[in-house]
């Protein structure tokens, strides 16, 4: 399950913060207490930002970002950070990512399987004159589909 930080940001966020943390964008980390990191973070404007982060409640975060400035948000800042300040977070994230994305893959084999099942399942209860007639349907659909395409 992801780390709250991760879950409670956007998606974009949370690959943006990757990103900046890959960059080298987090210029300093430290732990200020349980729970508690704050650090700063080179981002487009000029000074870095001010982050104050805490892993049980990202919520309660700060960064001076636009984006976050004075708003309950998990910005791409916040995220870099975490990525800092947790060694082995990266590597939980993208397993995290892997194993939903192969979830979601068997979800969706699944489904083509059933629906195959499905159209063998009708196809094999028509008769030979309600085959043919469907056949002829779908062709005449895909001849009309094919002239629209033209067009």
């Amino acid at each position: 399950m992801y780390h709250p930080v991760i879950k409670l940001a956007s998606a974009k966020s949370a690959w943006r913060g990757l990103d900046i943390y890959h960059a080298n964008m987090v210029l300093t980390c430290r732990k200020v207490e349980d729970n508690w990191f704050e650090g700063t973070v080179q981002g487009s404007a000029e000074q870095p930002y001010h982050v104050r982060l805490s892993l049980e409640h990202p919520r309660n975060s700060t960064c001076d970002c636009p984006h976050a400035k004075g708003r309950m948000v998990v910005c791409k800042h916040k995220v870099a950070l975490f990525f800092k300040a947790i060694p082995d977070a990266e590597a939980n994230f993208l397993r995290e990512v892997e194993l939903e994305e192969s979830l979601y893959n068997a979800a969706l084999e699944h489904e083509a399987e059933e629906r195959h099942r499905e159209i063998v399942s009708y196809v094999l209860g028509l008769t030979k004159a309600q085959l043919q007639q469907q056949l002829i349907n779908a062709l005449e659909e895909l001849d009309s589909r094919d002239r629209i395409d033209r067009w």
